[in-house]
């Protein structure tokens, strides 16, 4: 992990910096797709990035992509997410390897994301699948309120490995919603 920090001192930024520095750490990479999720607490921040992003049924419930090329869902994201907490996970995927899995499962009820998991879905207390996004596609954590920057050692949002494969030939053999793995 490497730990950067912008500025010291005066820990109270502007929705502007806060947008400034996120945009920062995203980075300038148009070949991805960039997501964005808060959690309160650093300690599952540091929990994300060594194991997963665990989401509900469709990652877009739990994230918002976001895109330079419209740095208002930047500063939407910073305004309407903050009361989630001030550790924004940054999650980078392959637009290429998203563009392969939206194909291979074109025609099911299923998302490129559900063949880019670790572990077999589990169902939770509510009877939603739950799934866990590989780590190599969380890039870091930015703590908004102390300006700082954590990266993750093995993120690679371009390795493409055989356990996705396997996952989309299972979801491939799903007949309807309610099947999984």
């Amino acid at each position: 992990m490497k730990f950067f920090r912008n500025k010291k001192g005066d820990n109270t930024f502007s929705v502007d910096s806060k947008v400034s520095l996120l945009t920062k750490m995203i980075g300038n990479d148009e070949n991805v797709l960039t997501f964005l999720h808060n959690t309160n607490t650093e300690e599952t921040a540091v929990r994300i990035l060594r194991k997963g992003f665990r989401f509900v049924s469709h990652l877009e419930y739990t994230t918002d992509m976001v895109s330079l090329r419209d740095p208002l869902t930047i500063e939407y994201f910073t305004m309407t997410r903050k009361m989630y907490g001030s550790y924004t996970i940054i999650i980078q995927i392959s637009r290429d390897m998203a563009k392969k899995y939206t194909k291979l499962l074109e025609g099911v009820n299923h998302h490129f994301y559900e063949a880019l998991t670790i572990k077999e879905p589990v169902k939770n207390s509510d009877g939603e699948f739950m799934y866990k996004l590989a780590p190599q596609f969380i890039k870091g954590y930015v703590n908004i309120e102390e300006d700082t920057f954590i990266t993750n050692s093995i993120f690679d949002p371009y390795n493409d490995m055989k356990i996705f494969e396997q996952n989309t030939s299972k979801l491939l053999i799903c007949k309807k919603e309610d099947d999984q793995f």
